[in-house]
């Protein structure tokens, strides 16, 4: 079957819901799903599907971070504008929606593919790791979400705070990545850098400029995040009679 050719648990014959009900073969693969980032490469498809796990596995840990770190500035001289987006493209691999559940509420919306049973290959140990399950991940709308850890703020003179900072939509202290790619947009409420709508937040009471830490840790296995910290920037005065725009794009930095 399809299973043996990926992890993705819509597709799966074993997927689990958030109640540990099960949840088999929700969708129907066409020939233009696949090959996926959880297609074997590792070796040989079988029946059972534990290559494909395993490849998820692998991946996935292969971009689990512990921290992710970077630049943002709102200076109002040059009307400076920061966006980070964060993109986790194996989370797929582990947990789905599934769009036909009558409520993004009922347990049936998310749907599981357990990748601790998936053996990694022959020169690594076996896999017992897990990255997102039904304790760690919430419903947002029709997203799934899962939240850091925890949040730093430092300002260019040092200082730093650990609380005080808002986050919107909601009241979440700290960031959720929701959907498979999400933007923080940094003191804007208008039309951000990027003019991302679907998977925004905002956060606001944090320094006017500087960086921040965001602890992914989740346990001990961190979370499959990349992305970059974008930048809009304004000089008025580029030159006589001339302004000028320019723009930064700052790759994260990640601790493992």
């Amino acid at each position: 079957g399809v299973g043996a050719y990926t992890a993705d648990p819509l597709f799966r014959a074993d997927s689990k819901d958030a109640a540990g009900a099960a949840a088999a073969s929700l969708v129907a693969a066409g020939s233009y799903d696949l090959p996926d980032l959880s297609t074997p490469i590792f070796g040989a498809a079988d029946a059972l599907g534990v290559a494909a796990k395993t490849q998820a596995a692998v991946l996935t840990d292969a971009l689990a971070v512990k921290t992710v770190t970077n630049q943002y500035a709102n200076d109002a001289s040059i009307t400076a504008k920061t966006d980070w987006v964060f993109s986790m493209p194996t989370r797929r691999y582990s947990v789905a929606a599934n769009y036909a559940a009558t409520s993004s509420a009922l347990p049936a919306f998310r749907v599981f593919t357990d990748l601790t049973v998936a053996t990694a290959p022959v020169t690594s140990a076996t896999k017992t790791k897990t990255w997102f399950t039904a304790a760690n991940t919430t419903v947002s709308g029709d997203l799934i979400c899962v939240k850091a850890d925890a949040q730093s703020f430092w300002d260019r003179e040092e200082n730093s705070k650990t609380s005080g900072a808002v986050f919107s939509p909601g009241t979440v202290a700290v960031t959720t990545f929701c959907g498979e790619a999400s933007v923080l947009s940094f003191a804007d409420t208008g039309n951000s850098v990027l003019a991302a709508s679907v998977a925004r937040q905002n956060v606001t009471g944090a320094y006017v400029n500087g960086w921040s830490n965001v602890s992914v840790a989740n346990g001990v296995n961190g979370l499959p995040v990349l992305g970059s910290s974008f930048i809009k920037l304004t000089n008025p005065s580029a030159s006589a009679g001339m302004s000028g725009t320019y723009g930064i794009t700052w790759p994260h930095r990640f601790t493992k």
